[in-house]
């Protein structure tokens, strides 16, 4: 919303189907889910500064995959000490949702100091074709550059939180039939 703040009036000119109000996030989200034309990406920044915010997210993420099925989601989540990303994506998974990506970029070592920030990860419903296979070559790179230098502290890594029905649907698509 940074950009929108700063210029408001040409982004809605532009394209109508921005939507700037300043109020709370959570409540746009819930309110503009659906689109009206049934497609569409959310993008979630929260900022995690109160302890609920975990549950916040969980909660909006929940409502929008009943409203929402074919949305692209994509949630940012700061990883600190391990333990409560991993709950996260956990009770992610449990939603029961099919084609859920977690990329996650770690610089340091979560277990040096799990107060600390420490790396970031994107949570994608329904991400984009071919995008784990490109983040797959991209993140590792891009852990090593940006990094704290000790190779054992920094990773990039891409893996799916839920199975991409697709994959599987085409995999068994293409096996060649039994005769019998």
């Amino acid at each position: 919303s940074h950009l929108l703040d700063l210029f408001p009036f040409e982004s809605r000119k532009r394209n109508r189907v921005w939507v700037y109000a300043p109020t709370d996030g959570y409540r746009m989200w819930k309110a503009r889910v659906p689109p009206i034309e049934n497609r569409g990406l959310i993008i979630c920044d929260p900022p995690f500064e109160d302890m609920n915010e975990w549950a916040n997210v969980l909660r909006a993420f929940k409502n929008s995959v009943s409203r929402f099925q074919t949305g692209v989601v994509v949630v940012w989540y700061p990883i600190k000490s391990g333990s409560e990303s991993g709950e996260f994506l956990r009770q992610i998974r449990d939603i029961g949702v099919n084609k859920v990506l977690a990329c996650e970029l770690i610089l340091r070592n979560p277990e040096n100091d799990p107060a600390r920030l420490n790396g970031s990860g994107l949570l994608i419903l329904n991400p984009p074709y071919k995008l784990k296979e490109e983040l797959d070559d991209y993140l590792p790179w891009l852990a090593s550059a940006l990094g704290d230098g000790k190779k054992e502290g920094s990773l990039g890594r891409c893996f799916w939180v839920t199975p991409d029905v697709h994959r599987k649907w085409v995999v068994e698509k293409v096996q060649p039939m039994r005769r019998q």
